[in-house]
């Protein structure tokens, strides 16, 4: 976002860049997530003002929004998205430090629900070969998860450690997590 609190986009196309544009989203200071699908459209997520989750994204050539996901007034932290053809999943710490998680399919977002768990870091969202993981520091400093396998949730699991930092990225490679 860009100092006047609007979010800004600039693009590469051919081998050069263009813009920055401003696409009018007030989005104040929020942290950012942004995700691309395999479609071609793209799509960006904050927490905004009372808790909600927005959009504001690209498909069929322009940008659209911004537009409010869930009213649920549990959003805090940023928001965390992931994609790899349908659904659009995103994932965020709750207002009561729980792991939050929201998806769109076929046209519409569905009702956001607690995954449990208890979180001091932006979650960490990643695909691998058997599904969907999450993970993400716990209140505990130590390193936590959740994955989704065979159409449910399992976890939260905690897989130890102690984390001194602040916030958890995970990466997925061919072979797994």
């Amino acid at each position: 976002d860009g100092t006047d609190g609007v979010l800004w986009h600039a693009y590469l196309e051919d081998g050069s860049w263009h813009g920055p544009f401003s696409l009018s989203a007030s989005v104040g200071d929020a942290a950012l997530d942004a995700v691309s699908s395999p479609s071609g459209s793209q799509h960006v997520f904050w927490a905004g003002t009372y808790g909600s989750l927005w959009n504001e994204y690209f498909v069929r050539g322009a940008w659209h929004g911004p537009a409010v996901v869930t009213t649920s007034g549990d959003v805090s932290g940023q928001p965390a998205a992931i994609t790899n053809s349908s659904p659009l999943d995103v994932f965020w710490r709750g207002t009561d430090s729980a792991l939050w998680h929201t998806y769109f399919v076929d046209g519409r977002w569905r009702c956001p629900y607690s995954l449990g768990g208890s979180l001091s870091s932006a979650p960490s969202p990643i695909f691998t070969t058997h599904g969907e993981d999450v993970f993400w520091r716990g209140t505990d400093a130590t390193l936590w998860g959740t994955y989704f396998v065979n159409g449910r949730w399992h976890g939260p699991y905690s897989l130890g450690g102690s984390l001194s930092g602040q916030s958890v990225v995970a990466v997925s490679t061919t072979g797994g997590v």
